[in-house]
């Protein structure tokens, strides 16, 4: 492995990482304390970078500090933001999203019945919202999947990756999280993952399982034994059940393997601007040239652009798209038409999901994944974003996140019952998973506080007239993608209702609504009698 930074450069202390990592496997060893912080000696681009350690924070109570914690390299003063340490600010930010819903939709009734003139424009917002959306996800939507989804899928990407000095330099690791996923479910994604050309010398495989799940340790063991030849490295990590100040889920997992992760790569004196971190959804196939257009570019790219990037390729929800209910295949088609217009169109901001990348440096820098959280694409995004604002040393910058299109896409499944959907029960079965599913996806609403949380902060650090106009609109920015997938739809539907009721009960009188006009006959003589 070329991607090394030389001995003798990796850190201040005589060539060791400021933070002990033993050897073999470090989870025996949960790290209790935040990792110290090194800083490496910036000299050629090649060899030598600036790595911090790993502040994932294994036991979760160094993440959850609320003191000011001086950045070793940066020199910025900035508070650990997390909505989990409490205080009246971070109470009243938990309650705007139940404000937003529960009370828009209170307000929107009360225009219904006391202000017809407040209630319409309020109507007439909504559907132009949502109608403008609808518009953009199909023009785009059809757009990236007839044009620019093939384009990317035909190019010769071997032969751009052998045209390029250094491709094999690039190495990549991969976090697949899981919690009593089957054998053959993350036996699929392993193997998608191995039909990458880059597989063998480029790729280490990380099996993030959960220590609540009695089969985990046995499907590890069974997966490395079967696919451990195809890589550089395959190993498992094993996340302990109820740390403190932890949300169980795929962010704690993340955080827990990616503590790991870092130390190895510490280890291994991988150059951590070299170093690509993938986080892969255990039912997520790649496309097998995906780790090939990230590694072009990060060669490509400048090592400014490629340190605030995230890489995101569009998701497809269709590995079982013809066993599952139609409602549940309506909803994977408008997922699949969300995710390629947000990346294809331009002008939006698109925030990253489920199965994303970046390089060890970026997740280093923000003290890789928080272990309290649900919707940990979502938080880290917009973690990241907050970041390369505040990272600038002794005052704050422009946004410098960017969310990088990678037009290749990733396969899922549509969530179904365990048995299928075959029966009419199965069937029931299915639409219900799928509702489970989706009142989970709306907690991602969580996120809004966390961003006004990080907008307040980073006011309250640098003060209001030194906080570029950029990053304010760029914060309305992520809040109004966030409110567009949680909040616009259910309150347009809750407008449409209440606009029926009320035309119905203005144009056929309280007798329509107490049950005594049966449409659709009377309703038309009702029309033709009141001169309609």
């Amino acid at each position: 492995v070329t991607n090394t930074i030389p001995a003798g450069k990796f850190g201040a202390n005589g060539g060791q990482p400021s933070a002990e990592v033993p050897k073999g496997s470090i989870n025996q060893k949960a790290w209790k304390q935040q990792a110290d912080r090194t800083t490496l000696k910036q000299g050629s681009k090649d060899d030598e970078t600036f790595c911090t350690g790993s502040t994932s924070s294994r036991g979760s109570q160094a993440s959850t500090t609320s003191s000011n914690v001086q950045d070793a390299t940066t020199g910025s003063l900035m508070p650990h933001v997390t909505l989990s340490r409490g205080g009246p600010l971070i109470w009243v930010l938990r309650q705007v999203p139940l404000v937003m819903l529960v009370g828009g939709a209170a307000v929107i009734a009360c225009f219904s019945l006391w202000s017809f003139t407040m209630f319409s424009i309020t109507f007439l917002c909504l559907n132009f919202v949502i109608v403008s959306n609808f518009f953009c996800v199909g023009f785009y939507g059809l757009i990236g999947t007839l044009l620019t989804i093939p384009a990317w899928c035909n190019r010769d990407w071997n032969r751009e990756s052998e045209e390029v000095a250094g491709f094999y330099n690039i190495q990549h690791y991969v976090i697949i999280p899981s919690y009593k996923e089957d054998l053959s479910v993350l036996d699929a994604t392993i193997q998608a993952v191995a039909e990458s050309p880059i597989a063998r010398r480029c790729i280490r495989v990380v099996l993030a399982m959960e220590a609540r799940d009695p089969d985990a340790s046995e499907t590890a063991r069974q997966l490395e034994n079967k696919w451990g030849g195809n890589f550089l490295e395959l190993f498992s990590t094993m996340h302990p059940a109820d740390l403190p100040m932890e949300v169980a889920g795929k962010s704690s997992n993340t955080a827990w393997a990616f503590a790991e992760v870092s130390g190895r790569a510490r280890e291994l004196r991988l150059n951590p601007r070299r170093t690509v971190i993938s986080v892969n959804d255990a039912d997520c196939l790649w496309h097998p040239n995906y780790f090939q257009a990230v590694s072009l570019d990060v060669l490509r790219l400048s090592e400014d652009a490629t340190a605030w990037m995230i890489w995101q390729a569009p998701q497809m929800q269709m590995r079982n798209y013809f066993n599952v209910p139609v409602l549940t295949k309506m909803t994977g088609v408008a997922s699949a038409l969300v995710e390629v217009s947000g990346l294809r169109c331009s002008w939006g901001l698109h925030i990253c999901f489920s199965s994303y990348t970046m390089l060890l440096e970026l997740a280093d820098r923000v003290g890789g994944w928080d272990p309290d959280v649900i919707a940990e694409d979502h938080h880290m995004f917009s973690k990241c974003y907050f970041a390369s604002v505040n990272d600038n040393g002794d005052q704050p910058c422009s946004p410098r996140l960017r969310l990088q299109r990678v037009f290749l896409p990733v396969k899922s499944f549509l969530v179904e019952s365990e048995h299928g959907s075959n029966t009419c029960k199965d069937y029931t079965a299915s639409l219900q998973a799928r509702m489970v599913q989706a009142r989970r996806h709306t907690q991602g609403s969580a996120e809004i506080p966390y961003v006004l949380l990080q907008w307040v902060e980073t006011v309250r650090c640098w003060g209001l007239h030194k906080v570029p106009f950029g990053v304010h609109l760029g914060a309305a920015r992520i809040l109004w993608t966030m409110l567009s997938l949680h909040a616009w739809s259910y309150l347009h539907c809750v407008s449409v209702v209440l606009a029926n009721l009320y035309f119905l009960r203005r144009f056929y009188g309280a007798e329509a609504m107490n049950g005594l006009i049966h449409f659709p006959v009377q309703a038309c003589s009702s029309l033709e009698t009141s001169g309609w």
